[in-house]
């Protein structure tokens, strides 16, 4: 028995890991999230898993009373959570695309798989098309065992065209935390092909869980939550930075223009996505090294080097000329922005410097007006 437990010590490294995670989530979450909530249900559903698991290998084989059932129920179970663990993710990776509750609802939260993996197992009751416990209480896999992962891998292709399909609408934070999805199960299960007596698969999904807990529900209070740029906190102590280690530098306030029509016109989710959009745009078309940022709401700034402030007027002009090439802004040709320029120097304190940037701003807001 020793022994048997020593195999799936990585199971009880994992277990320990998410039965943490789970306690520390529960205890420091002070606002209600819906992802959040998902998210326990998905920790809570690969425990069960890890705990499965090894039952169904330590019991296989001994001939005590009762082992056959315990092998048998083990086994079952573990077939019947796969399905479940991936309508939870489908669920949660798909609250993220679309943020949506009654859309998961419609999709009955991704677990169409398991109704019919427990139509197939009903079915494996009298003619053992998956599984089978022999009386020596061995456990034998059936001619049609695969046919389970079809139920499975479906959800996994639909949620890759939902990713393709959503991909210029997401931030990078969300694409890096739904691919940790997609490839941290398929190397676990790779490697349990390589390796047959190690056990990955769970654990490597419990990885995951760690993995896109970090991407997708932790928000760093230096990265904006919805376009991934720095937060204007993380800004400010840039700037601050710059200040006490009396560096040249220039910057660049925007301020996007009949942005509120967006949000009146075609809804929030559409400003969002308009936002993102054009967070992505500043990050290409700026200077490799500057410091880009979401000021708040539909204010970005950009803080150059010293030398980099006589092309402001391009970068102004290359950053309109991409909006226009981008098929998310470009889908609202009235949507522009007002910039102000400022330049760092000793007269100039720190509070005053982002004073300067508003206002002049707002004086390129007010020439379009007269225009």
């Amino acid at each position: 028995m020793r022994d048997q437990l020593l195999r799936f010590d990585i199971n009880l490294f994992s277990l320990i890991i998410l039965v943490t995670m789970l306690v520390i989530t529960k205890v420091k979450r002070d606002v209600y999230s819906y992802s959040s909530t998902l998210l326990h249900w998905i920790i809570s559903v690969t425990i069960a898993a890890l705990i499965v698991e090894p039952i169904s290998w330590i019991f296989d084989g001994s001939t005590a009373y009762g082992m056959k059932f315990v092998n048998y129920t083990s086994n079952l179970l573990l077939i019947v959570v796969a399905p479940v663990l991936i309508g939870l993710w489908g669920s949660y990776l798909d609250y993220h695309i679309y943020g949506d509750k009654k859309r998961l609802r419609k999709l009955h939260f991704y677990q169409v798989p398991t109704y019919l993996t427990l139509v197939l197992l009903v079915v494996n009751a009298f003619y053992p098309l998956v599984f089978h416990v022999t009386d020596v209480n061995r456990y034998i896999v059936g001619d049609f065992f695969w046919i389970r992962y079809i139920f499975i891998y479906s959800v996994y292709v639909y949620l890759m065209y939902l990713l393709f399909k959503s991909r210029k609408h997401l931030n990078s934070y969300t694409i890096f935390g739904i691919a940790a999805f997609f490839l941290l199960p398929l190397i676990g299960s790779i490697m349990q092909l390589i390796y047959v007596e190690f056990f990955f698969t769970w654990t490597m999904l419990a990885f995951c869980v760690v993995v896109v807990y970090i991407f997708l529900e932790t928000t760093s209070g230096n990265t904006d939550y919805l376009t991934a740029l720095y937060s204007r906190n993380a800004l400010e102590n840039y700037v601050k930075s710059l200040y006490e280690r009396d560096r040249d530098f220039c910057a660049m306030m925007i301020d996007l223009d009949r942005f509120k029509e967006v949000n009146d016109k075609f809804g929030h989710r559409s400003g969002d996505e308009v936002l993102i959009a054009f967070g992505k745009v500043l990050e290409k078309m700026t200077p490799k090294g500057s410091f880009v940022s979401r000021y708040g709401g539909d204010e970005f700034f950009i803080v150059f080097a010293s030398s980099q402030g006589e092309l402001i007027n391009k970068y102004a002009l290359d950053i309109r000329e991409e909006m226009k090439k981008d098929t998310v802004i470009s889908a609202y040709p009235f949507v522009s922005f007002s910039y102000g320029f400022v330049k760092a120097h000793k007269s100039v304190s720190f509070d005053e410097f982002f004073n300067i940037a508003d206002r002049n701003m707002y004086d390129d807001k007010e020439k379009k007006k007269l225009a």
